[in-house]
This record gives C-alpha cells, structure tokens and sequence, in this order.
C-alpha cells in the first residue's frame, strides 16, 4: 500500500500536488488521493485550515502522520470528517482508519454534523467507539499528544501494539 509519507515530498515542485495524486493511487474502496484541509493551531493559538495529503471517500478524508505518543513517535493515520473538520480519531494504520471510517459512514447523517455543537460532538464520539469496536478495532494504551489513544486493528497493526 502507497504511504502518504513516502510520498508527501514530491509536492515540493510546481506540479508536486498532480504529481502526488499520480504517485499515492487510489485505496481499496474507492478512496481517491487528495489534498483536503484540517483544522490546525496556527502559532498564535487561533485555528486555521492547514491542508493534508490523504485521501478521501464520501463525507471522510484519512491522511497519514507522525503522532508524538507516551512510546515515542508511531506513524498514524488521522481520520476526519471534511466537512465540519472533525477529527474523529488516530489509528495505528491506515487500514484501520479506512475501516473506521466503513463503520461509521451509515451512523448519522454527516452532512448535518457540526463540529460546534460540543454535546452533540460527544455523543456521536461515542456513538463512533462503539461501531467501531463492532468492527473489530481495538483502542490501544498508547496516548498520544492531544490526549487521545490510538485505535489499532488487533490482527493487521504489528510492533509495539502487540
């Protein structure tokens, strides 16, 4: 399977974004390559957009990173809503986040999920770890940075997981 991170320095050239697309492939499932944005904390405090290369299906995008976990640094994979740019959560891969995102396409009506609504944030966070548990996914004692821990598939994700 094609890493974001292997290929995340193509885009340093003028055609780096094109290129990239070329290079990452489509996933199983029909999930396009693609630059999307996510909230981020700009120096300041304030949240800006920052754009990520992943890639995307229906209301989800999934983009691979490196967390800073209580273990050291894990490459992860993030899987967000794009529209309301809700993180839901970290996955140990990016087999889990797909999967993840499997779970909890049918859950809600996504086009209605605004990531302000805090009590309604809750509950489908909630809503989300039970479907996804349902599927299979394990949530793991590696904490990372923000505070979340990350979710792993007990069969596929191996090292310090298992």
């Amino acid at each position: 399977m094609t890493s974001a991170l292997d290929t995340f320095f193509v885009a340093k050239d003028a055609n780096g974004a094109a290129a990239w697309k070329q290079k990452a492939g489509r996933l199983a499932g029909d999930w396009a390559p693609e630059i999307f944005a996510i909230p981020a904390a700009n120096p300041q405090g304030a949240i800006d957009k920052t754009e990520v290369y992943g890639w995307t299906k229906g209301a989800f995008g999934v983009f691979e990173f490196i967390a800073t976990t209580g273990i050291g640094e894990l490459q992860a994979t993030s899987l967000t809503h794009i529209k309301s740019g809700l993180k839901l959560a970290t996955f140990a891969s990016l087999d889990a986040g797909i999967i993840a995102a499997g779970a909890v396409s049918g859950l809600v009506d996504w086009n209605a999920v605004d990531s302000k609504a805090t009590s309604d944030v809750v509950a489908l966070g909630r809503r989300c770890y039970q479907a996804w548990q349902d599927a299979g996914l394990i949530m793991t004692f590696i904490y990372c940075a923000d505070g979340r821990r990350l979710w792993a598939l007990p069969k596929l994700d191996h090292g310090p997981l298992n």
